[in-house]
């Protein structure tokens, strides 16, 4: 509660719900992971770097983006602190364009990286304007969400204090939680956390009445090196502590691989212009 509330007061207040029901016009499986205090983490690229981790948010009213991560971007946020990410693309093949980013590092999340607490660096939350333009359906027995695009887009956020006057208005909240993560810092000893970076497959995943279906393929990724190309049908996969098996879905193809680290390979059985070969992909650092 008290870390909406401190977002809500440095973001501002989201606008009206939509006057009509919205409509499903696309639906994405999103990989995320619990961290250890039992936050949402998934993991984006913002104008094709990365891949970052971000916390899933529901009571965040905007997109925050940490201030080192907007610095290497080339953000340039203005009086507001309120910035343009060109293109935020979230793992299972979601991408948005031109989304508007608070940049600054909230004291939680500040809070949370210096005493390890997400087991990995933590750049940023997503919020109220990113989340507003989907339906989730969220299941923590499963390895990913199902995020339903809505063809609506929420409007931007109304602060609550002019620019430059966040700090002395903000509520008493912020400067006490200030106060218990320094003092946290004295009693808990900073963990060193080793992280396992995912695998890099760098392909976009759809499911279709020819079954899984390669919808895109990054340029220069492992894949685009190894030879799948946009189309190929993805019939079964083998990895390298599990034997060949059919897919039939992007879910069950995403259980397979989300696990592959740097290095190993996939061995992937498609099917090209009613052709079937095997194609072999080592995954490469840097997440999907």
């Amino acid at each position: 509660m008290l870390f909406s509330l401190i977002l809500l007061a440095l973001g501002g207040l989201p606008g009206p719900l939509p006057a009509a029901e919205p409509k499903v016009v696309a639906t994405y499986r999103v990989p995320y992971r619990l961290s250890e205090t039992r936050h949402l983490l998934v993991r984006a690229r913002l104008n094709g770097k990365g891949p970052f981790h971000f916390i899933v948010d529901t009571g965040a009213p905007m997109l925050f983006v940490a201030q080192e991560i907007a610095d290497r971007l080339g953000i340039r946020p203005g009086p507001d602190r309120i910035g343009t990410v060109e293109r935020l693309q979230l793992e299972g093949g979601l991408i948005l364009t031109g989304v508007a980013a608070r940049i600054e590092d909230p004291v939680q999340l500040r809070g949370m990286n210096a005493m390890g607490l997400a087991e990995t660096k933590l750049d940023g939350v997503l919020g109220y304007n990113v989340l507003a333009r989907f339906r989730m359906e969220i299941d923590l027995t499963r390895p990913d969400m199902v995020w339903h695009l809505l063809d609506y887009v929420p409007p931007a956020v109304r602060p609550i204090a002019p620019p430059g006057r966040e700090t002395q208005d903000a509520p008493a909240a912020m400067a006490d939680m200030e106060r218990l993560v320094n003092m946290a810092r004295l009693f808990f000893s900073r963990q060193e956390v080793t992280v396992r970076q995912g695998g890099f497959v760098g392909i976009e995943l759809s499911d279709g009445p020819g079954g899984v279906t390669v919808r895109a393929v990054l340029p220069g990724s492992p894949a685009a090196q190894a030879g799948m190309a946009p189309g190929d049908h993805v019939r079964a996969i083998t990895t390298p502590d599990q034997p060949r098996r059919p897919v039939r879905t992007v879910e069950e193809l995403q259980q397979r691989v989300a696990r592959i680290l740097p290095g190993k390979s996939l061995r992937f059985e498609i099917e090209r212009s009613g052709r079937k070969r095997e194609i072999v992909v080592t995954a490469g650092p840097g997440g999907f």
